[in-house]
């Protein structure tokens, strides 16, 4: 049950600033240097500083300090390029969308991947020589973080039918993977995997889960994480990137402090905007676009559409979902188009086994899919009955399902509460219950107390996704209908 969304992407104060990592703005004066930034984009508790603890959610809380190899090439292929590829706010972009960052270049075959480091690069400790030094980034760095990511992701080892032989710095500015065989997800997985940002050893061994600790290379020092209320960051004086506008050289970041608050509620969120005391918004929902547009004249908007589209994982462990047929009978059930207009409106659309891209399917054009996949598209509660009932379960069930009130501005919950009351047509009783999102994450991983969870999927690898989909091992928490 999988749709692609369409967000705002709201930005206030445009000639002060560029921001590198994950949007280009057009500028219609010079730019200019100083200034402060406050920046929403998730809003949640992050307790963990280490990405390897609080995964993907740490992850967007680091980006301002550290860097990873590889980072996309937005001026290339974003808006003051040739727009051909602008989803920049996700994970495992395609190699030919990618540039270098701390790696200066790479090379890929089947022996080997080659990562050539930038010269100049620094970890910059900055008051924290209490941690580290500041000093140069090498290639005994990368060769570190990443056998820490590949211990991480231990089946992409070559003992447990993975492709990864060793890592190892070959001298100072090269650092080899050495593969067993091609596989042509290992560039994305070590470079953008949402675990691959690269800690100094110092920083490990200090303790990468403690914010105080926190010592990188990119644009921006953390100045404080501070509980409940922000993470704010200021500028890195050493930062080693520079762009590139109307011709001109620039060196980055524009400004001197970068705030990103911690907001869970979404009421809040929105009035933070309307108000100014954000300056810039990732993820609104689209829902309020007319309003804003009323209130706020001043705002200017973007919209995007998501890639990271919502699934239902079923726990395969649970009595009812474990039957093939009343997994088909909850798809069946679900109002997809009407969930489509009323939780975005706008700028939506099937995924799964749909490429968002071009309209066309894994396994063909959609219309000239078998009718056994296309009729789970579409909504039939009558067929979702007669499903239930030949599985043996004519009166229902009862299940679960449990969701992140803050993720994907805030639409999970739409989407649970509508669900709900589609399943209670077909005598399916759906129970909400809401957590944050780290322990939504613990809850996934763990596979126990749960029967139905609301997240997101990427979708950019079509194939990847249908590999993920079509896995109902224990080791997969992926689990959906089809």
């Amino acid at each position: 049950m999988m749709k692609k969304i369409k967000n705002l992407f709201v930005i206030l104060a445009i000639s002060l600033f560029t921001f590198q990592f994950n949007i280009d703005l057009a500028f219609s004066e010079e730019p200019k240097y100083g200034g402060k930034l406050s920046f929403y984009f998730w809003g949640q508790e992050v307790p963990s500083a280490d990405v390897n603890k609080n995964n993907w959610v740490t992850r967007m809380y680091i980006s301002p300090v550290l860097n990873r190899l590889v980072e996309v090439d937005f001026v290339k292929f974003g808006p003051r390029g040739s727009s051909e590829f602008t989803q920049f706010t996700t994970d495992k972009v395609p190699e030919k969308y990618s540039r270098g960052a701390l790696a200066k270049s790479w090379e890929v075959n089947p022996e080997k991947i080659v990562f050539n480091i930038r010269k100049g690069v620094m970890w910059v400790a900055n008051g924290k020589e209490n941690v580290m030094k500041s000093r140069a980034y090498d290639a005994n760095d990368c060769a570190f973080s990443l056998n820490r990511l590949v211990n991480k992701n231990k089946g992409w080892k070559t003992e447990n039918g993975g492709f990864i032989d060793s890592i190892y710095a070959q001298d100072k500015y090269t650092c080899v993977v050495k593969t067993s065989k091609y596989s042509p997800n290992a560039f994305t997985n070590l470079t953008q995997h949402v675990t691959s940002v690269q800690y100094a050893p110092e920083v490990i061994k200090a303790g990468a889960g403690n914010w105080d600790n926190l010592v990188g290379t990119g644009p921006f020092l953390l100045k404080e994480a501070v509980v409940g209320s922000h993470i704010s960051y200021l500028r890195n004086p050493n930062y080693w990137n520079t762009t590139n506008i109307d011709g001109k050289k620039y060196k980055l970041p524009f400004i001197d402090e970068l705030i990103m608050p911690i907001l869970p509620d979404e009421s809040t969120q929105i009035a933070s905007l309307r108000t100014g005391k954000l300056d810039l918004m990732g993820t609104v929902s689209v829902n309020y676009k007319d309003t804003l547009a009323k209130t706020s004249p001043d705002l200017k908007s973007n919209g995007w559409v998501e890639i990271w589209p919502v699934v239902l994982a079923l726990n395969m462990k649970n009595k009812y979902l474990s039957d093939k047929k009343v997994r088909q009978a909850l798809m069946t059930a679900v109002d997809q188009d009407a969930i489509i207009k009323a939780a975005w409106g706008y700028g939506a659309s099937y995924n799964f086994p749909v490429d968002w891209r071009d309209g066309s399917s894994i396994l063909g054009p959609f219309d000239e899919l078998p009718s056994s996949i296309k009729d789970l598209y579409q909504y039939n509660p009558s067929k979702a009955k007669k499903l239930l009932a030949e599985s043996g379960y004519p009166k229902g069930f009862k299940a679960e399902i449990v969701f992140s009130p803050a993720a994907t501005a805030g639409t999970h919950g739409e989407i649970a509460t509508m669900i709900s009351a589609n399943f209670a047509e077909i005598g399916v009783e759906l129970k909400l219950k809401s957590l944050e999102a780290t322990s939504l994450s613990s809850l996934m991983q763990s596979r126990k107390g749960y029967d139905i969870l609301s997240t997101n999927v990427g979708s950019k690898n079509p194939l990847g996704m249908f590999g993920s989909l079509a896995n109902y091992s224990d080791k997969n928490k992926w689990n959906t209908p089809l």
